[in-house]
């Protein structure tokens, strides 16, 4: 559905409520570009930290806002281009933000948005107020005791009911300025908000460039894992069921041969061959069960790590908020990923229990691990760990750990799953 040009902008064609917005943050607007600056400035003396802990986030906050406003009077969207922050702790996360160029250009903003910003949005405002003011102007001259308003009013002096009356010229050139001038004033507004908060042509394009070096190396993952995949099933298909069911068929062999001259010894071996048919079709099972377990097909993501929780030898707390089933592949993905996670702690953490929690936010499902184990897990390039990683890369998902010295370990995974 397309929006009609009139409604892009909010309340009335001009969007006069996207111009009260602006006024009203704009005192907010500029403590928010007082506080920054300061905070930089006193960096050196460490006094700035705390202010920028408080102040920059307020600032991304504000900016956030600002886009969704320019983006509803442009009609076009308005993208934040922040750099990811993956630093351990609060400080780090803190220096990353300060070296971000979009944070500085939020600051930018912050000063352009406290005073041309303001004086447009305020001319918008004021120039509807001026409407329903010239209108009733002339209705206050039978209010005041004697029937005349005899006092100055702007450039005049107002003492007749005509005069007063007159207003209503002016009423008419206030609304000729709303309804023509303030909607292209508003989206100059929002066009300088946009040229401000959104990403710069060269930003863009080193994401672009960045997003498709990534895909390119998730495709090549992708298709080692699939390598590797194929290599594990033919192995253990190799090792597994086809050394069974060639000694079955040996061992039907020889019953063959000695079916007339010792039945007993042949029915012997029949029962043996038998035997080995039954182990034969437990690894296929076997086999089948890491392509695809098929209590993933029937009983979805939740059920299958229920079923893979009751199979582990210490006690495994599971909490989820997911209704219905999700897309078979991200099902397949985040199971190994949790059957993985699992195992490593049973066998690698001493831990004594194990907490899974599912749940599903803005088409993103997350898993996150946690035992109460002795910590210190990495995610070597050769271990188990990375093997999730890769695993999940290919699905645009990402996986982080968390195990200090001494635990807990907690594992957060994030798939992408569109409703």
């Amino acid at each position: 559905m397309t929006t009609a040009p009139d409604e892009r902008t909010g309340w009335s064609r001009p969007g006069l409520w996207v111009g009260w917005a602006h006024v009203l943050l704009m005192p907010f607007a500029l403590t928010l570009f007082v506080l920054d600056v300061v905070g930089f400035a006193l960096i050196p003396v460490t006094a700035g930290i705390p202010i920028l802990v408080v102040s920059l986030p307020l600032t991304v906050a504000m900016a956030g806002l600002h886009r969704r406003m320019a983006a509803r009077t442009l009609g076009r969207p308005v993208p934040a281009l922040y750099r990811e922050r993956t630093a351990p702790t609060a400080l780090g996360r803190l220096l990353q933000q300060g070296k971000d160029p979009q944070t500085w250009r939020d600051v930018a903003w912050l000063f352009a948005t406290s005073s041309i910003g303001f004086v447009l949005a305020t001319f918008a405002v004021a120039t509807f107020l001026a409407i329903p003011w010239y209108l009733i102007f002339p209705f206050l001259i039978w209010v005041t005791p004697d029937g005349v308003l005899d006092q100055p009013y702007g450039l005049f002096t107002i003492d007749t009911v005509p005069e007063a009356m007159a207003q209503w010229v002016l009423a008419g050139a206030a609304f000729a300025l709303w309804w023509f001038v303030v909607p292209p004033v508003m989206r100059a507004k929002a066009s300088i908000d946009a040229a401000l908060l959104g990403p710069t042509e060269a930003a863009t394009r080193q994401v672009l460039e960045a997003r498709v070096e990534e895909l390119a190396t998730t495709r090549s993952e992708a298709v080692d894992i699939q390598a590797a995949e194929l290599r594990r099933i033919e192995r253990n298909l190799h090792d597994g069921a086809q050394a069974r069911l060639v000694a079955s068929g040996m061992t039907l062999g020889l019953a063959l041969d000695l079916l007339e001259s010792d039945p007993e010894q042949a029915r012997s071996l029949m029962a043996e061959a038998q035997e080995t048919n039954r182990d034969a079709l437990a690894d296929l099972r076997t086999v089948v069960r890491g392509i695809h377990p098929p209590v993933l097909s029937d009983r979805g993501l939740v059920g299958a790590v229920e079923a893979l929780a009751v199979q582990m030898a210490l006690p495994v707390h599971i909490t989820s908020t997911i209704d219905g089933r999700l897309p078979a592949p991200v099902e397949s993905a985040a199971y190994f990923a949790v059957a993985e996670c699992l195992t490593n702690a049973a066998k690698h953490s001493g831990a004594g229990r194990v907490a899974v929690t599912i749940a599903r936010s803005a088409d993103v499902l997350h898993v996150v691990v946690e035992d109460d184990g002795r910590g210190g897990a990495r995610r070597d390039p050769d271990g188990g760990l990375a093997g999730i990683g890769r695993r999940l890369a290919v699905f645009d998902g990402s996986l982080l750990v968390d195990s200090p010295a001494g635990g807990p370990t907690r594992i957060t995974l994030a798939v992408p799953c569109a409703s």
